[in-house]
């Protein structure tokens, strides 16, 4: 047998570049019981489960023990031995660094572990880009071809108050704002058509939020669609 894997080296060396609000080891307890543990009352992580390569013999134990989805990811790790909570401006710098590690999920409000239904596996989505350093205007575009671009419907989902708070405090103006914070979308996904009803059926903490159009870049207008979610569907 392979002796376990020993983190201290890469974790001292991301934690001396700055950005990691916390650490938790996946032992036993899993996900469920373990992530939890770094965040204060009133915040969670939603988990992306495809967002990383499971090893196979854990696909053989479920299979085997004919153990359903929620019990595997409160006993086993799924092969993720170590999750970093992270500022979403150290995200990146941590990603381009290092080749065996993962974007897994997000930090929400709320408490405990989500793990995201799979939408990926189902059809339909076109392309998904993550919400960090860089915002709306740096991270939506990478998804499109030449041609494409989106336009954002500024009051189709609930900013949380911090982003608020800071740009009265910072006396940022809107555009500097959207290039800088992902004001509370942490992923968007670029879905057709027929695929956008029956995400938003399938979760409540989606949202609706713009259309793909002809251009190129991101543009932000007023009014909104009549329900929302965290994708584009085209126009």
């Amino acid at each position: 047998m392979a002796p376990t894997v020993i983190y201290v080296k890469q974790v001292l060396d991301i934690i001396s570049k700055g950005g990691v609000k916390g650490i938790a080891h996946i032992t036993g307890g899993g996900f469920t019981d373990n992530i939890p543990r770094v965040f204060p009352p009133g915040l969670g992580a939603k988990i992306f489960t495809n967002s990383w390569h499971v090893p196979a013999v854990f696909k053989w134990l479920q299979e085997a023990g004919n153990i359903d989805d929620t019990e595997m990811r409160r006993t086993f790790n799924m092969g993720i031995g170590l999750v970093a909570v992270v500022a979403p401006e150290a995200a990146e710098r941590i990603l381009a660094e290092s080749d065996s590690v993962y974007r897994i999920g997000v930090v929400v409000d709320g408490e405990g572990v989500e793990h995201v239904l799979d939408i990926i596996s189902k059809g339909g989505v076109k392309g998904i880009a993550h919400i960090t350093g860089g915002g709306f205007t740096d991270n939506i575009p990478r998804v499109f071809p030449p041609g494409l671009g989106a336009k954002i419907f500024t009051n189709s989902w609930h900013v949380p108050a911090v982003f608020k708070w800071l740009q009265e405090a910072g006396n940022i103006d809107d555009t500097e704002m959207r290039r800088t914070f992902n004001m509370g979308i942490g992923l968007v996904a670029v879905v057709a058509p027929e695929a956008a009803e029956r995400i938003l059926a399938e979760s409540d903490s989606v949202y609706r939020i713009g259309v793909v159009v002809d251009g190129e870049g991101v543009e932000h207008v007023s009014p909104a669609p009549d329900h929302g979610l965290f994708s584009f569907t085209p126009s």
